[in-house]
């Protein structure tokens, strides 16, 4: 099973209340798909947690033009963790586990999006 923040974490990570898709009654969060939107003063963010399913999607987009910067969609994340989230920064780390492949996406949210990929054989 994988590890997710719980909702009050989540909610100060992205500073704002998520769009629940699932609307089941008393239906807890880890089993809802939910949609965080929120902006920077530069980029457009809207993130996709489904963490019952282990699924991520991250889209980024540039504020003024609207033009696609990144588009993440995940199946199998293993681990999702807030490395930091200050005034200043926010960032995240995803693992995912595949067989004899671990692959690390960290992603800076503030002040400005950046993102990294990194596989490592597990064996």
């Amino acid at each position: 099973m994988s590890h997710f923040p719980d909702e009050l974490a989540l909610l100060a990570l992205f500073r704002v209340e998520p769009i629940v898709i699932d609307l089941t009654e008393g239906l807890d969060l880890f089993y809802q798909e939910s949609s965080y939107r929120f902006s920077t003063p530069t980029e457009d963010f809207i993130v996709t947690l489904f963490p019952s399913m282990d699924e991520v999607t991250i889209q980024v987009n540039q504020s003024v033009t609207k033009h696609l910067i990144s588009y993440l969609s995940l199946k199998q994340v293993t681990s999702f963790e807030i490395i930091q989230d200050d005034r200043k920064k926010s960032m995240i780390r995803l693992l995912l586990d595949k067989e004899e492949v671990r692959q690390t996406i960290e992603i800076d949210f503030r002040p400005i999006f950046r993102q990294s990929l990194t596989e490592h054989l597990i064996r």
